[in-house]
């Protein structure tokens, strides 16, 4: 799970449908979690995200001047106890074998109560308002443009705007996904074509006044899926 999504309760699901989580993972951006967590709507979220993480993974420290100081000591105040490391700054998955081969394995909890359990969260969903719209991307438009684009509209909206994805077929006939997370924006290769939808998740109210068909590029005006 990624942006907004509530960790311990995605675990619970998971448990139900026979997959028994060891335990969770909660993957720190060190370059904005300070300021999202110090955000007045979304604040709240984010440290519950850290909260009911198992252990707390610290990404993009190597893009910080601090070499991520300040999201470590973020998460030793959110998360007391709970196990701290940093992704290697190559991008290599090497924490990986910090977790699977952890000499001491007491620091994570045990394992579920067996595959019919039902485990329990104990506190609610959140139900934090987010607004989600869907928009066509225009079918010239190649992922470097669309990422450009989003560029411009995140630094227009600022924070206001959570994450947004799209995956495009490039005149090569390549698959390219393009990503806002984090305040960033990134391409990446896709292995698989799509219809060219951007999807784009933002708090309400944090787009209004903003022509998305002029600002991105599509070839229709955005449909709103959902405001929860």
């Amino acid at each position: 799970a990624s942006g907004i999504a509530e960790p311990d309760r995605v675990a619970a699901y998971g448990d139900r449908r026979h997959i028994r989580p060891d335990g969770i993972v909660v993957a720190v951006d060190a370059t904005d979690v300070v300021n999202r967590a110090a955000d007045r709507i979304y604040g709240s979220l984010v440290r519950r995200q850290a909260a009911a993480a198992d252990l707390l993974l610290v990404t993009k420290a190597d893009l910080t001047r601090d070499d991520g100081m300040a999201a470590r000591s973020w998460c030793g105040d959110v998360a007391v106890g709970t196990p701290v490391v940093t992704s290697d700054r190559t991008g290599s998955d090497m924490w990986v074998g910090q977790v699977l081969g952890s000499p001491q394995p007491a620091a994570f909890p045990a394992p579920g109560t067996g595959l019919d359990s039902t485990p329990t969260v104990d506190s609610p969903a959140m139900n934090l308002p987010v607004e989600t719209l869907s928009v066509l991307v225009d079918d010239r438009l190649d992922a470097d443009n669309l990422a450009e684009a989003l560029s411009l509209l995140r630094d227009r909206v600022g924070s206001g705007l959570l994450r947004a994805k799209a995956v495009l077929s490039e005149a090569d006939g390549s698959h390219k996904a393009v990503h806002l997370a984090g305040g960033r924006v990134s391409v990446e290769p896709a292995p698989r074509s799509a219809p060219g939808i951007l999807v784009l998740i933002a708090a309400p109210g944090s787009l209004d006044g903003v022509n998305l068909s002029e600002a991105l590029r599509v070839t229709q005006d955005p449909e709103e899926v959902s405001v929860s």
